[in-house]
């Protein structure tokens, strides 16, 4: 067991540990907002190649009418 002077909490304790964890917490909300980014310039680039290859379909097709 750990001897604490007279009159001390533990404040100085908990409050860098209370630092640590709201840097965690924001470490990891910076993530997930990253991987949200990531994922939707995948499906902008997933939507961008769909719409490429329709209207080269379509190009395609027209070429073939009289």
């Amino acid at each position: 067991m750990v001897a604490r002077p007279a009159g001390a909490t533990g404040a100085a304790v908990t409050a860098p540990a209370a630092g640590a964890v709201v840097g965690a917490v924001g470490g990891v909300t910076a993530l997930a907002a990253l991987a949200a980014l990531a994922t939707l310039a995948a499906g902008v680039a997933d939507a961008r190649r769909r719409t490429e290859r329709a209207l080269a379909t379509l190009a395609a097709l027209t070429a073939l009418a009289p």
